[in-house]
């Protein structure tokens, strides 16, 4: 992950709760896990497996097994900013889904506690689904639909798509914790910026001096 503290003049990786391990300089993030130490992991985190193994229907002989690693999106906070110069802002909570081998997602619903400009006082809910990085470095994009109602103002149907890029913290005391920044539109109020960070509901992460 990005953005790792630095110590005598070595680098720095991250394993810890994860269950992930770092040989050399080949960090493993969360976008990439390991399933074979999926019950290491604790906390929020889980090993997601179907009930049944998935059987080919081509070779009734074969299994595969699919598995996926959850994260909880925890300690939220979102800033909207618009192309006048409006802000809304607001908190989610969530989940980020990485199957091993696939592209990870992430479902989120929040509360819109706030604003400046046109959106001064602001309150409301919304929602969103995303692809990406919601779990580790990497790229990111999030679609977000929310009720806005406005003091003084006719309620807002509220669109947004963003895409970025995420960046990421880790260290000894606190879990991970994601810091997404895009770009995007908003329907019928044109471009958008927006931030959006969250711890990923682990434990701290272990720190590994790498000769």
């Amino acid at each position: 992950m990005a953005g790792l503290p630095s110590a005598r003049g070595r680098s720095l990786g991250i394993a810890g709760s994860l269950g992930l391990l770092l040989a050399g300089c080949g960090t493993q993030t969360p976008l990439a896990p390991d399933p074979v130490s999926a019950t290491a992991m604790a906390g929020p985190v889980e090993a997601l497996a179907p009930p049944s193994p998935l059987v080919s229907a081509a070779a009734t002989t074969t299994t595969k097994a699919r598995f996926a690693f959850r994260f909880d999106m925890l300690d939220t906070a979102m800033t909207l900013v618009f192309a006048d110069g409006s802000a809304l802002e607001g908190t989610y909570r969530g989940v980020a889904t990485n199957p091993v081998g696939g592209q990870a997602r992430a479902t989120l619903e929040g509360d819109i506690t706030g604003g400046t400009g046109v959106f001064a006082g602001a309150s409301g809910t919304f929602s969103g689904s995303g692809t990406g990085g919601f779990a580790g470095d990497g790229e990111f994009s999030v679609s977000l639909r929310g009720d806005v109602i406005r003091s003084g103002r006719k309620p807002l149907d509220l669109r947004v798509t963003l895409k970025g890029t995420v960046a990421s913290t880790c260290t000894t005391e606190t879990p991970p914790r994601l810091f997404l920044d895009g770009t995007g539109a908003a329907k019928g109020l044109g471009a958008v910026v927006g931030h959006l960070e969250h711890n990923l509901g682990t434990e701290p992460c272990a720190v590994i001096i790498i000769d």
